[in-house]
């Protein structure tokens, strides 16, 4: 049987039934992690079936478990990214710490997120790079490794490369500059509602959280 999604085309050998099977089987021996695998479980117990949406992501995961890529995406080579994965380090560290620190940037028709992985996935506190897709309906751009080199997919794009540079040069005045231009702070989404916060470009808890200057004037963005 073929399945397409999201434009990709793959042939799975199993039924539906068998499908939710093997991913039901890999979640409890913790083979296939992940919220989104979880959900599509739960959702199946409480309505004893799902939407034809649903199915192909179920057929989408267990292919995925049964044919793991062979070759990770090779680092690119003269792209430094440390200051990014810093400046989420900070974020997870800074007092009680953000649990899951994210960055949607949305930008002269650029928008991507990124997001920490946590202490359980498979790259520990390397920093995934998505289009602003929900959990398991998102594109993967890439991540950015520990040391701070870009590991780019096939989907990464010029555009995204781009701010990921200008925001690792200058987190804060990057930041600042969004929030001006969007009127939203780029690290909690939420709109800029004081003059205080849009003059910044990010209010206070999220400058507190993420450890960045508050009531100071921050660089304008050239890009």
């Amino acid at each position: 049987m073929e399945i397409t999604l999201k434009g990709n085309t793959f042939t799975t050998p199993h039924t539906n039934a068998e499908a939710l099977s093997i991913l039901a089987h890999g979640v409890r021996e913790e083979k296939i992690r992940g919220k989104f695998a979880g959900s599509l479980l739960d959702q199946h117990m409480r309505r004893k079936s799902l939407s034809p949406n649903q199915w192909p992501w179920v057929h989408k995961l267990v292919h995925d478990f049964e044919n793991p890529r062979t070759a990770a995406p090779v680092a690119e080579e003269g792209i430094d990214l440390s200051e990014i994965v810093a400046l989420m380090d900070r974020a997870f560290d800074q007092g009680k710490g953000l649990k899951n620190p994210k960055i949607t940037i949305q930008i002269e028709g650029i928008e991507f997120k990124l997001s920490r992985a946590s202490d359980r996935s498979k790259a520990p506190g390397t920093v995934n790079v998505t289009d602003l897709g929900g959990w398991g309906d998102n594109v993967w751009y890439g991540r950015i490794l520990r040391d701070g080199k870009l590991q780019a997919s096939r989907h990464m794009t010029e555009g995204v490369k781009e701010r990921l540079v200008v925001l690792n040069g200058d987190p804060v005045g990057f930041a600042a500059a969004h929030g001006k231009l969007t009127g939203a702070c780029c690290f909690c989404h939420s709109p800029l509602k004081t003059a205080e916060s849009t003059e910044v470009g990010y209010g206070p808890v999220c400058a507190k959280n993420w450890g960045l200057p508050w009531g100071v004037k921050t660089l304008e963005f050239a890009g």
